[in-house]
């Protein structure tokens, strides 16, 4: 929307490029700010005359960034499988985890505190973030409802040859994604956090502040 509109509310001699850093996490604020934060992740550059652009592209780069331009139709819909859609199954999963049975917030591990990072972001911004790419999310959710599906009739099937072959096409699709982000440093965007810090668990409030991600 932001690409669509904006361009045509502009004073004449002031150009519109969207930006995206694929960087941050799930805190906000001033206090949380770190001078590396774009180092060696994408940032998606889009839209605008040339010039600008590329005035754009050298200031993420000179932070460090790696950027990359793409339309904002095809932003919208990479994102919703790189960012979008993991969320929603953080969030959906944290919401679950109401309903685990009693003692288990005191067995949780660094892969609960991996997965469950990104739902500690602000509800109000990803709101508006989902809901407005809502056209791009549908097909990698329901390609991704169908993996679970697969994967969940293998476990009740008691088929550990089928659980393995999901798992292992799981680990070959991720060997493909060329992305330094995936092996980052703790804390960076849907990377694990430090020892220190705990995750809040559904019902938990106390000690924390408004989160979001990719700010």
């Amino acid at each position: 929307p932001l690409a669509e509109t904006l361009p045509g509310m502009l004073p004449s001699g002031v150009d519109y490029v969207g930006s995206h850093p694929m960087a941050g996490g799930h805190h906000s604020g001033v206090e949380h700010a770190r001078a590396d934060l774009f180092e060696s992740f994408a940032c998606v550059v889009t839209g605008g005359p040339a010039p600008a652009r590329q005035r754009v592209c050298r200031f993420w780069q000179a932070l460090g960034a790696r950027v990359v331009e793409r339309s904002a139709a095809d932003h919208d819909a990479q994102v919703a499988w790189t960012s979008h859609v993991p969320h929603i199954l953080a969030f959906a999963f944290a919401s679950a985890f109401s309903e685990s049975p009693s003692g288990a917030r005191e067995v949780t591990g660094g892969g609960f505190r991996d997965f469950t990072r990104i739902a500690l972001s602000d509800p109000e911004l990803w709101g508006d973030i989902l809901t407005a790419n809502r056209k791009a999310i549908a097909a990698p959710l329901g390609a991704v409802g169908k993996a679970i599906s697969e994967l969940g009739r293998a476990v009740e099937a008691n088929d550990p040859e089928a659980v393995e072959r999901c798992i292992s096409s799981a680990r070959d699709a991720l060997a493909l994604v060329e992305s330094p982000s995936l092996h980052a440093r703790p804390g960076a965007e849907g990377q694990p956090l430090d020892s220190t810090t705990q995750p809040r668990l559904p019902g938990d409030t106390a000690g924390f502040k408004s989160e979001d991600d990719n700010q």
